[in-house]
């Protein structure tokens, strides 16, 4: 069963209908959730059809209604109106034995999925020669000992996403000496922090060199990359949330790739070759500047509808930043130094924050950065399904 497009709710509800309210078009549906006990009804807005009876037979007949949301329920829908529901009734002779209808919105994830998952074309494998960006001895010794070889990647959908609201891929490029589960996962809380933001939004965080001190971005590094990857990323992301016609929202969904420390280099391959247009809208460093500075004033330069924010602690970004600020000034390129209010395309904002580079993800200029980024992306999200904003207040 579905509900009419353009509406949203959470999750599954089983709805209780009266007899005498079906036969009589009157009177109040009482609700229960699957996920918890919230107190409130669904007062009924229109009237129901009457059920025609036959005898000796089941009939399934296919009913339309619509509920306006009370009490608790208010948080689940939008504040204007109404909830338009179908679903089936199966009558069989005896006209009071009806069988409880469910509703399920195929569009809303009823609960989180977080995975690490293979994909041919994530950063690794690669072949020894092909890396580039080391010496060959010291390539192949990294082949040997595994630290080019994992294909998988992190991937997360949040409980409550809607895959009919305006959305977000979050691309996350981790530092040196990580590891997607114990470092991206458990330590930077870069999943926590997409189902925190409140919006509707998830995330993708390809393993790149295993528990070493590399930037090496593997096939991330050639022309239309990054694009080959997140088509793949797209298909999985539909296979794991089962909406008809979600592969397509997910490959054309805007990106922002935020990377910390060493996710410099893949970062600056994928803003500058990456193949995905239009589909970038943003791109955060977290302590990140460490080099690459030409490559990044460029693109900001002949790029203007996607935004940048750098936040820096001291050592190599500190002075990076300045450089880069220079490179603008020379194109022509305005920038700030103070985060306020909602982010718009082309602006470019410079943030010195803090000085504890290893716990940056989780803490620069505010707790859980990725989570505050994506509540300032209005011009994209527009305002996030409220049903999320419920889920993240419950967090």
């Amino acid at each position: 069963m579905s509900a009419v497009a353009g509406t949203t709710a959470l999750a599954v509800f089983w709805v209780v209908l009266p007899v005498v309210d079906i036969l009589s078009g009157s009177g109040k549906t009482n609700v229960s959730s699957n996920g918890g006990t919230p107190k409130g009804d669904f007062v009924l807005v229109e009237r129901a059809p009457k059920v025609q009876f036959k005898r000796r037979a089941a009939i399934a007949t296919t009913q339309h209604i619509q509920v306006s949301p009370k009490g608790d329920f208010l948080g689940w829908f939008p504040e204007t109106g109404n909830l338009e529901l179908e679903f089936q009734i199966t009558q069989t002779e005896d006209p009071l034995a009806f069988e409880r209808p469910s509703f399920s919105f195929p569009h809303i994830t009823e609960q989180t999925t977080t995975r690490l998952v293979a994909f041919a074309n994530a950063p690794f494998p690669i072949a020894a020669k092909a890396t580039g960006f080391f010496s060959r001895k010291e390539t192949q010794r990294a082949h040997r000992s595994g630290t080019f070889s994992d294909p998988r990647a992190l991937i997360h959908i949040p409980k409550g996403f809607d895959i009919k609201s305006p959305g977000v891929m979050v691309v996350f490029y981790h530092g040196h000496g990580a590891t997607l589960r114990r470092d991206v996962y458990k330590r930077q809380r870069v999943p926590q922090q997409i189902t925190e933001s409140g919006v509707n939004a998830v995330v993708v965080a390809p393993q790149f060199a295993v528990d070493a001190r590399s930037s090496n971005p593997g096939k991330l590094s050639r022309k239309g990359g990054l694009k080959r990857f997140l088509d793949e990323v797209a298909t999985q992301l539909a296979n794991e949330h089962g909406a008809p016609g979600a592969r397509e929202v997910f490959a054309k969904m805007p990106v922002v790739v935020v990377a910390y420390s060493g996710g410099y280099v893949p970062a600056a391959w994928s803003v500058s070759r990456g193949g995905i247009g239009d589909r970038l809208k943003g791109l955060v460093l977290l302590d990140a500047l460490y080099g690459h500075v030409d490559r990044f004033a460029d693109w900001i330069a002949s790029d203007r509808s996607a935004f940048l924010i750098n936040a820096y602690a001291g050592g190599s970004p500190r002075r990076n930043s300045q450089r880069l600020k220079a490179a603008l000034r020379e194109k022509g390129v305005p920038y700030r130094t103070e985060l306020n209010g909602q982010l718009r395309p082309g602006s470019v904002t410079f943030l010195s924050a803090v000085t504890s580079h290893r716990s940056y993800v989780t803490r620069a200029w505010t707790k859980s950065p990725i989570a505050d980024v994506l509540r300032r992306m209005h011009y994209v999200l527009g305002d996030p399904p409220v049903h999320l904003r419920t889920i993240a207040a419950s967090q």
